[in-house]
């Protein structure tokens, strides 16, 4: 195995291996295994990068043709993965890695954080270079949307993309911050990763939750005892977000809390009390401030029933653009144009466009 070409950098457990060898090195033969030549850890290939950011640290790995003028070197390479005090032992095979644990940190974003390194570098993108968290503020709020417009379409190559873009924005805004040595993106893993195991004592802990209301609660005490004292539980929602999504969120917290109607009727109760008011209204600001109102309680029949009113609006314009599009197109088909239309018409040639983007195959 040694006298393997070193170009054949990562192998899993995939292809055949022995079981000697698996028994030799106390391994389960069901769990994957790489297989890396030792020179070619120190080789950099593209991008000046070396196998080393192709490495998985939750699979077992063997390094095999370890020289002895090499050691010192790949243990400064391992150690750009592993932490200084895992476990390394040597064997006839050569020098077997085990796993790192699940919650342990592993460099598993090596290849991208060299990227993002490089661009921000003296010698790298004069673009990049100039950038600070308020100057790229806008494009992750697109990207964001994006994201979310791939996962609308169904599209799971165009979702794996956008889902890239967004995360180059996280990539950024760290590396801005570790120049300024403020933070890094270990810290922003190590932060969310120690969070949700807080958050989650059902899974790391001892604690019983057996239905998504049980964790939602269990939840919302454990905010609670983090937040400082007597401070509202919608203090975290930040208003930054989409209203409709905003005045979700809220309600949904206060409705945890027993800010809550005994039943929906009280909620469709509440909608035609709002309309009546919104009808009424006779001042400019009058108005404005009932709609706001029916909107906020209409955001409630959404949590009420279970889904998100922001989808629900994103869906509805959605379906709007496709038939004002398919109305346009009839329209310079047939040499009309709507401004001569009577809105019986307008009426007739809308439902006939709701017709054809219903009868159109789904993309």
């Amino acid at each position: 195995m040694s006298n393997e070409s070193a170009a054949e950098v990562v192998r899993s457990a995939d292809e055949p291996l022995t079981a000697r060898l698996y028994a030799e090195l106390e391994l389960d033969p069901a769990a994957p295994l790489q297989i890396l030549q030792a020179k070619a850890l120190l080789e950099p290939g593209q991008l000046g990068m070396t196998p080393i950011h192709l490495l998985n640290p939750s699979s077992a790995l063997l390094l095999v043709g370890v020289a002895g003028e090499d050691q010192e070197a790949l243990r400064r390479a391992l150690a750009q993965v592993y932490p200084e005090s895992h476990p390394m032992h040597e064997t006839s095979s050569g020098w077997l890695v085990p796993p790192l644990p699940p919650l342990q940190h592993g460099s598993y974003l090596n290849a991208i954080e060299y990227v993002t390194e490089r661009l921000r570098a003296p010698n790298g993108c004069p673009w990049d270079r100039e950038q600070d968290h308020k100057s790229i503020r806008s494009y992750l709020l697109e990207e964001c949307y994006e994201t979310l417009e791939a996962l609308d379409s169904g599209d799971s190559a165009k979702l794996a993309e956008e889902l890239g873009d967004l995360l180059m924005q996280v990539l950024l805004h760290s590396e801005i911050a570790r120049q300024r040595g403020e933070f890094d993106l270990r810290d922003v893993v190590l932060g969310i990763t120690s969070k949700l195991v807080r958050r989650h004592p059902h899974v790391f802990g001892d604690v019983k939750a057996d239905t998504p209301g049980q964790v939602l609660a269990n939840w919302d005490e454990i905010k609670k005892s983090e937040r400082p004292k007597h401070q509202s539980i919608l203090a975290s929602v930040t208003p930054a977000m989409p209203a409709l999504a905003y005045a979700q969120e809220v309600s949904e917290r206060a409705a945890r809390q027993g800010f809550e109607w005994p039943d929906i009727e009280g909620v469709i109760a509440k909608i035609h009390e709002e309309i009546g008011e919104l009808a009424a209204a006779e001042s400019a600001a009058e108005v404005v401030d009932e709609f706001g109102d029916l909107l906020f309680s209409l955001v409630q029949v959404a949590r009420w029933r279970g889904f998100e009113a922001e989808d629900a609006l994103r869906e509805a314009n959605r379906k709007f653009r496709s038939r004002y599009q398919t109305m346009e197109r009839l329209l310079s088909e047939r040499g009309s144009s709507m401004k001569d239309m009577d809105i019986g018409q307008i009426e007739e040639l809308w439902e006939e466009a709701k017709h054809i983007v219903r009868a159109a195959p789904a993309h």
